[in-house]
């Protein structure tokens, strides 16, 4: 996806990581949105894992007292974007809810769940 390419790119050259931060959870705001309701097993776990990433680096920063951290948990969140994408023939790992507790809390997100997370991140959800 051309839109997470640039912004891993201005990732590596910005010092604004909290603009960057807000412009990937909008993002995945965006690309949730695009899917609706009708969000996959794969889907929702990737969506939730970036969500994830992006909460924990907000966290961090609140701790360090709003001083730069570390830019990993942002790669982490693209990373996760981008293989929300991926067609299911490049899919890795478990690919639909299983019977344990954790799939079946992921099979369960719904989509203004996700969409909670990213507003709670300062997110555009449209």
């Amino acid at each position: 996806m051309q839109e997470i390419d640039e912004l891993s790119k201005r990732l590596e050259e910005s010092k604004d990581i909290e603009g960057i931060r807000i412009e990937i959870a909008n993002l995945i705001a965006k690309s949730i949105t695009r899917k609706g309701n009708a969000l996959s097993y794969w889907e929702k776990a990737q969506y939730a894992d970036a969500i994830a990433a992006l909460t924990r680096h907000a966290e961090d920063v609140l701790a360090q007292g709003g001083q730069p951290v570390s830019k990993v948990l942002l790669r982490l969140a693209l990373q996760s974007l981008m293989d929300a994408h991926l067609p299911l023939g490049k899919r890795f790992g478990i690919h639909s809810s299983k019977d344990s507790s954790v799939d079946k809390n992921i099979d369960a997100l719904t989509f203004d769940q996700l969409m909670d997370g990213i507003r709670k991140l300062g997110g555009d959800c449209g």
